[in-house]
């Protein structure tokens, strides 16, 4: 159990929570990016705020280069913690218990909106070394797409509890919902999610997906801190009518991502 008076170092940080996908086209990932707040107080990321952009509409790509290499320097301090999951798995799974379409997606919505940000944050949070003590702020984009709302609520009154009760030396100090284009830790996040998102569906089926892992290509070519960024900062997690959610290595859908596009590399 965390001794408080032994603490010795206190650690603010910013965590920025977004989800990316729709609950009918899989897969869907939801994930959340710890970055220090002396980091984040930068100019280097101060000076973007304002920039608005969005993975699935690929456009203002020097824009989207800027979010994802200002991020990527830092990467050694930078945490990602993402699940992916089935939504229409976690329905099936609802409606073969509660025989009520409507009650079933009720409830399948809140096992998703409260248990998995629960799981990510507390990931992010957890295990710190015994002297030090973590105080974040969290920033949820709000969005019609998901439950916004009861996301914000778990956060809020769970995380704290969780602390005490497993004894870890963390806490959440404010939890705010942002529209877009406000705050660009959270454009940053967006970016991340639909990059991940995009390696891990690996389609060159249309012009417009073979344009997107071109440019991921040669993130991943000319700029080394964001490949270090995805191969060693991220923890996956995937949920698919298991029992628990099992842990992927990330590394190996980038690896499966490079082979297949092995081709841009050279063009």
């Amino acid at each position: 159990m965390a001794n408080h008076s032994r603490i010795i170092t206190s650690v603010n940080k910013r965590i920025f929570f977004d989800e990316s996908g729709k609950s009918d086209d899989y897969p869907v990932l939801m994930g959340g990016v710890s970055i220090p707040e002396s980091i984040y107080s930068k100019n280097d990321f101060s000076n973007l705020n304002g920039i608005r952009t969005h993975w699935s509409d690929f456009t203002r790509k020097d824009d989207l280069k800027i979010l994802i290499t200002t991020l990527s320097k830092f990467y050694q301090v930078v945490n990602i913690n993402v699940i992916n999951y089935n939504y229409q798995a976690v329905l099936e799974d609802s409606v073969q218990k509660f025989q009520d379409e409507s009650l079933a997606k009720n409830f399948a919505n809140k096992t998703i909106y409260a248990k998995f940000p629960e799981r990510i944050f507390y990931g992010l949070l957890r295990n710190n070394p015994q002297h030090m003590f973590i105080r974040a702020d969290v920033s949820i984009e709000e969005s019609n797409e998901y439950n916004t709302s009861l996301v914000k609520s778990v956060v809020e009154n769970d995380l704290n509890v969780q602390s005490i009760y497993r004894g870890e030396s963390f806490l959440i100090n404010n939890v705010e919902l942002k529209p877009k284009g406000v705050d660009v830790g959270l454009e940053m996040t967006d970016l991340v999610l639909g990059i991940m998102r995009t390696i891990i569906k690996n389609s060159r089926t249309t012009n417009r997906n073979k344009r997107k892992n071109k440019f991921i290509i040669n993130l991943f070519k000319n700029e080394d801190f964001v490949y270090k960024l995805f191969s060693e900062r991220v923890r996956l997690y995937e949920w698919n009518q298991n029992t628990s959610l099992r842990q992927i290595d990330f590394n190996e859908y980038l690896e499966a991502f490079i082979n297949s596009n092995n081709d841009l590399w050279y063009e």
